[in-house]
């Protein structure tokens, strides 16, 4: 079955992915002939985020429903499966240092540095 990777950074995205969830969960599914497998990973250092906590037992959840009862063609017809029995991507190292330390904020060159000051800026960089 494919697969297709969600990635959800931060808090921000693990709402987003924890909503994808729930529209999966009411039968919501796209408009293709060919089942998928959902693969969420979700990168946030900040562990103790309650958006995290919250989406981790959501997923969680669905997938002992699916487990359980089985995929059909209602509700919770699309199977989310993590990635290595985690839905958390691990960031090693990463608590003791700044955002731009992490990424190699001043290493960055051209259209590489161009796209991290559009994509993060002010505290999210700093």
């Amino acid at each position: 079955m494919p697969k297709l990777f969600i990635f959800a950074i931060g808090g921000t995205g693990s709402r987003v992915l924890k909503s994808l969830a729930m529209l999966l969960a009411a039968g919501v599914k796209p408009a293709t002939n060919q089942d998928f497998e959902i693969v969420p990973i979700i990168i946030d250092p900040h562990v103790t985020n309650l958006d995290l906590q919250r989406t981790r037992r959501l997923l969680e959840n669905y997938k002992s429903i699916v487990d359980t009862v089985g995929l059909g063609n209602g509700f919770f017809n699309t199977k989310i499966e993590p990635l290595n029995n985690n839905y958390v991507f691990n960031l090693q190292e990463v608590n003791n240092q700044r955002f731009r330390q992490y990424i190699g904020f001043e290493t960055l060159g051209g259209t590489n540095r161009a796209l991290a000051e559009i994509l993060f800026s002010g505290k999210s960089i700093n």
